[in-house]
């Protein structure tokens, strides 16, 4: 398809005054993409140094979507093709709501090669980062849980997104974070390291091993990463330098100021522990992304963050945490029972003390012992009541003990413990298939799913009751183990 001619204004005629300035040029149109004619073209969304962005509406299913379509200057072997092709079906099989789902790929001959996929309603986390410069710590640990998320869903696949950035990083209007491109990344590998030989992606984004030419795994994912926390949280590159040589140059060299370092007085220390371990110059001394999304998610646990994907949506949203989201640490406090005998310990002390200072008649007597009030009888507790199932409802289903391995349950349930113990608390991880369904426990309601959700608990036993006008019923007791997570995997079923 020919270019459409751009349209120029006339030159306004001078008058009387200073002449008026010609008027500017229309900007060059790119030219459509040559696409299968299940697309169709909507608009240009934004334009790149290997591709461009078009939103499209796939007629044959019937809904938008984002067309990244590469330039036509890239070349591309048969062999390439092939290759690209079983690359484009491994990213595609990523369903993830961290995730940005790809739909469909394809390297062209006569066609542009183009990768289909999710059009999400949004910025990327760059734009956020450019209107805000560097965020607080509580925001960079929240960021840092979501994009692990989807991180460890794709590396546990055996998929490497390879140019990870916050370029590559999208924010929806509804708050919620996505990773995009894992289809196109190896697509721009395959293209230019033909084309040139010399190692691709963002210079600031490479890993000491890409940067030696090496191939590009999941460690090198994690020190992607890495570059984009030390960007959110000090609001600068860690490896700079005028030239991409210097930068690549400076990663080599593994030199950059610990985010400790670099004067900010509000620098968590094991935020920037787990920064720093990240930019390892050893890829075998970097954490995994599992493992960094099970710290992060026991520092928000201490920090009593009660559901960090909500709060990080309320943040890109309004701006702000609610305070129901984030909240300080309670303070033990002594029944006033206990104060009063502390009191009347404190007093009976001083008087003695006073005594003996007063009379000098030897050491005084010791003071009596603290007076305690009395306790009330305790009463058994009476086991709970037996929860009544209606007869078009699941059948509750029976717990499995913290620890134990994974267990499927008759009603399609799963559940598993992990996590390094903290005081009182554990997180429930409940993911609910067959519909969406209202979570209560004991009794409150909590909120109403997504796929899956974590929901932080009190550890111990509680009642968990799942609700969908268009589901049975379903009901269970679970245990919480404290500091650890309880996995909950849960089929609803069809009313009967």
């Amino acid at each position: 398809m020919s270019r459409p001619e751009s349209t120029q204004a006339p030159t306004q005629v001078a008058g009387p005054g200073p002449a008026q300035p010609e008027a500017q040029p229309a900007a060059p149109q790119l030219d459509l993409p040559r696409l299968d004619p299940r697309y169709k073209v909507v608009k240009l969304l934004g334009t790149g140094g290997m591709a461009a962005v078009w939103r499209a509406c796939d007629e044959r299913l019937g809904r938008d979507v984002a067309l990244k379509v590469l330039h036509r200057n890239l070349p591309f072997s048969s062999s390439m093709r092939e290759r690209l092709e079983r690359e484009a079906k491994v990213a595609a099989s990523l369903t993830h709501e961290n995730v940005v789902q790809v739909y469909d790929y394809s390297v062209g001959t006569e066609l542009d090669s183009y990768i289909a996929m999710e059009l999400v309603d949004g910025r990327t986390l760059r734009d956020f980062l450019t209107e805000h410069h560097k965020l607080s710590m509580v925001v960079v640990a929240l960021i840092t849980y979501e994009l692990c998320r989807g991180l460890a869903y794709a590396h546990e696949r055996g998929v490497t997104h390879r140019d990870l950035k916050p370029d590559n990083v999208m924010v929806s209007r509804n708050g919620s974070l996505k990773i995009a491109d894992f289809g196109i990344a190896r697509a721009r590998d395959h293209a230019q390291m033909t084309a040139t030989g010399v190692p691709v992606g963002t210079p600031a984004y490479l890993s000491p091993e890409q940067v030696r030419g090496e191939p590009a795994d999941i460690r090198s994912d994690i020190f992607a990463l890495g570059i984009s926390l030390y960007e959110l949280t000090c609001g600068k590159l860690p490896f700079d330098a005028e030239t991409s040589t210097g930068i690549m140059y400076q990663i080599a060299q593994g030199k950059f100021t610990p985010p400790e370092r670099t004067g900010l007085p509000d620098i968590d220390p094991e935020l920037a522990a787990l920064i720093n371990r990240c930019l390892s110059a050893k890829a075998a001394d970097r954490p995994t992304a599992a493992q960094i999304y099970e710290q992060v998610g026991r520092m928000l646990q201490q920090r009593q963050v009660l559901d960090p994907r909500q709060a990080l949506a309320h943040y890109f949203v309004d701006g702000v945490i609610p305070l129901t989201e984030v909240q300080p640490r309670p303070r033990a406090k002594l029944p006033r029972a206990a104060l009063a005998g502390a009191g009347l310990f404190a007093i009976f002390a001083l008087a003695a003390v006073t005594t003996w200072m007063v009379t000098d008649q030897g050491p005084p007597p010791p003071p009596p012992p603290p007076v305690s009030p009395p306790q009330p009888p305790v009463a058994a507790t009476p086991p709970p009541p037996e929860t009544a199932t209606p007869a078009a409802a699941t059948p509750v289903a029976p717990e499995v003990p913290a620890g134990s391995k994974t267990q499927k349950t008759s009603q399609g349930g799963a559940a598993r413990s992990r996590g390094a113990p903290i005081s009182g608390l554990g997180t429930l991880h409940l993911t609910v298939r067959g519909g969406w369904a209202d979570v209560r426990v004991d009794g409150v309601l909590l909120g109403r799913t997504p796929t899956d959700r974590d929901f932080p608990l009190k550890a111990g036993l509680h009642k968990l009751e799942l609700a969908n006008p268009h589901r049975a019923p379903f009901s269970a007791m679970v245990h919480i183990p404290a500091g650890g997570t309880l996995e909950r995997e849960v089929e609803l079923q069809p009313v009967p």
